[in-house]
Parts: structure tokens; C-alpha cells; sequence
């Protein structure tokens, strides 16, 4: 082994960039934009979201180059990066990488022992993509809370067993198994709230009604 081999063969230096991503909302992001000339070098045909393993300003990352829409790519700096950095937006920092194994998923300790419990969730998950894994795998991972993280560890298997991992598509069956639920709700307590009002004016109008009746 080459001990002056460097352990990140790719370097640049840029300036923190704040960037929108979506159409009907955008969410912003701090990120550094891959210079052109390194652009090149990379495997974007194969992997457009080519993933690496680096650091940025000294502080060690594993994320992905992402395709900015425009012909330019970029990286996210996480917070905790920033923070550990001690840098923010504008500062010019020095990112060192190398590309990734691709295949690679980093699922949570917690995730996979759910899984090996669960032989039909395990089996589906052995067949996911790498893509859909991380896709799991970052929805468990960004928890704030151990309660919120034990809640996503159950989203994320029925995410595997009935959408096949896609957590967009549970998300939106999600919403729109809440929006039935509320509309449920609402059309009980329309309901209630009709027939109590139907008995008060059944007594205003005709108060002596229901004695009249027994009375025939």
C-alpha cells in the first residue's frame, strides 16, 4: 500500500450556497456546488446521484451529489456539519471526497432488528432497492425522539409490506387515510349536531306532540 496515496482523491474549495428545491414549495438547503471541471471526472451517467464518503471543512460526511436541474450538482451541508465546523452561509469551505459504494445502505441498528423480527418485511426489504432502502432508512434516521423513532420503525415496515418501500406513496395513502377518517368525523358531528337541532324545533313546534301521541 502507497502511504502518500491520498484518502480522498477529489477536492475543491466553494463558497456555501443557499438552494431552493420544489415547484409549489420550496425547500432551501445550504450546499456547495461541484466545480465543472470536476463534474466530469465523476460518474454522473452511471449514478446521478452519484453518492461519496468525504469531509467538508475537516468535519467527515457521507452524502450525495445531486442533480441541480440546470447542469450543475450539489452537495448538502447538514447542520450538524456546520455546526461541528463552525462555519456558515457564505464562508468558503474545502470539501475532500472520494466516490461511494453505491449499493451501500446505513440502516439504523434498531430498523434491522424490527426487520429480523418480521420475515415477510425482511424478505421485501432484501428485495429493495438501494435507493428505497436509504429511502427507509433516512425516515427512521431523522427522528428527533426515541417515541418518534419507534413510531417510524413501524411507518417504515408497513411502508415495505404494502408500498414496496416508496415512502411517498405512504405518505399520500397516509394523508389520505386521515383526510377519510376527518371527513368521517365531521359528517358524524354534522349528523348529531342536525337531529339535536331537529328535536329542539320537533319541541318548539309542537311541545305537547309526543304527550298527544301517548294520549291517542
Amino acid at each position: 500500500m502507497n502511504s502518500g496515496a491520498p484518502i480522498y482523491p477529489y477536492s475543491f474549495e466553494a463558497p456555501i450556497e443557499k438552494f431552493g428545491v420544489g415547484r409549489a414549495r420550496k425547500i432551501w438547503y445550504n450546499v456547495l456546488f461541484l466545480p465543472d471541471a470536476l463534474r466530469s471526472e465523476l460518474p454522473f451517467g452511471l449514478y446521478p446521484r452519484l453518492r461519496v464518503d468525504g469531509e467538508i471543512a475537516d468535519v467527515p460526511m457521507s452524502n450525495a451529489f445531486i442533480p441541480a436541474g440546470d447542469g450543475r450538482n450539489y452537495v448538502i451541508v447538514a447542520p450538524n456539519v456546520l455546526a461541528d465546523a463552525g462555519v456558515t452561509l457564505g464562508n468558503q469551505v474545502e470539501m475532500r471526497f472520494r466516490v461511494a459504494d453505491q449499493d451501500r445502505v446505513d440502516a439504523p441498528h434498531e430498523l434491522l432488528a424490527a426487520l429480523s423480527a418480521d420475515s415477510e418485511a425482511n424478505e421485501l426489504w432484501q428485495q429493495l432497492t438501494p435507493g428505497r432502502r436509504r429511502m427507509v432508512a433516512q425516515h427512521v434516521t431523522s427522528a428527533k425522539t426515541v417515541e418518534t423513532g419507534e413510531r417510524r420503525i413501524q411507518e417504515a415496515l408497513e411502508a415495505i409490506t404494502k408500498h414496496g418501500g416508496d415512502m411517498r406513496a405512504w405518505r399520500k395513502d397516509t394523508k389520505a387515510s386521515r383526510q377519510g377518517d376527518g371527513l368521517i368525523e365531521t359528517v358524524g358531528q354534522l349528523y348529531a349536531s342536525g337531529k339535536s337541532l331537529l328535536d329542539e324545533i320537533s319541541t318548539d313546534v309542537w311541545p305537547n306532540s309526543s304527550r298527544n301521541a301517548d294520549e291517542s
